[in-house]
């Protein structure tokens, strides 16, 4: 829950995503479809993909907004190809309005998951409903994924997050040191040199960088 577009720290690397991200949440006619999010790993498209679909939830109550890991995508397919359930499968998907999976990379190489990927994206966009999807590649560089898949998945607009500048680890820094105060963890103010210090340590993603500072 504390994935939103209030707790999503803007920056250079990421205005761009962020914009499209809170038009596509808002239900914006004209929209792109699908919208793909890419960019490296722990900058921000997981905490993108949320924040659309609380606020997407939020703006229509009754409509029927779905958000998956490419993962449980996966495994809620093969479970259901074993139980027999697949048709109950498919209609919890194409029933959507707005559909968002994360981290579709990991289809790469299952070909069955990745065929009943494809149908379920054609149907949506044929009904014109909403697409989502992120991978830490552009739809081109997916070459595990298949050329009709990888096509679908570049049809629309293909938004990159790109890694974050000193700027906004500083940034993201001190929102999660705010956020550690409001839940009474921490109490005071850091120096702003000791964030500074802390980001030129944390060489990695701004998903590290939370993690340094929750053991301050």
């Amino acid at each position: 829950e504390r994935l939103t577009f209030d707790t999503f720290v803007e920056g250079h690397g990421n205005a761009f995503a962020l914009a499209i991200a809170k038009q596509v949440a808002s239900w914006a006619d004209g929209h792109f479809n699908p919208v793909f999010f890419c960019g490296p790993y722990g900058y921000g498209k997981t905490h993108l993909l949320n924040a659309i679909a609380w606020e997407a939830q939020r703006l229509r109550p009754n409509a029927k907004v779905v958000y998956l890991t490419a993962e449980r995508f996966l495994s809620t397919f093969v479970r259901a190809m074993q139980d027999r359930s697949t048709n109950a499968f498919k209609e919890s998907l194409r029933s959507a309005d707005m559909l968002l999976i994360d981290d579709v990379q990991f289809v790469g190489g299952k070909a069955s998951t990745q065929e009943e990927l494809l149908n379920t994206l054609t149907a949506l966009i044929e009904d014109g409903k909403r697409i989502v999807l992120s991978a830490d590649r552009a739809p081109v560089a997916l070459t595990d994924i298949e050329p009709r898949l990888r096509s679908h998945m570049a049809a629309g607009l293909t938004c990159p997050v790109e890694a974050a500048d000193r700027t906004l680890k500083v940034a993201v820094a001190q929102n999660r040191l705010r956020a550690l105060a409001k839940l009474g963890v921490v109490s005071g103010e850091a120096r702003p040199e000791v964030l500074e210090h802390m980001v030129d340590r944390t060489p990695g993603s701004m998903r590290e960088l939370e993690g340094a500072v929750n053991t301050l």
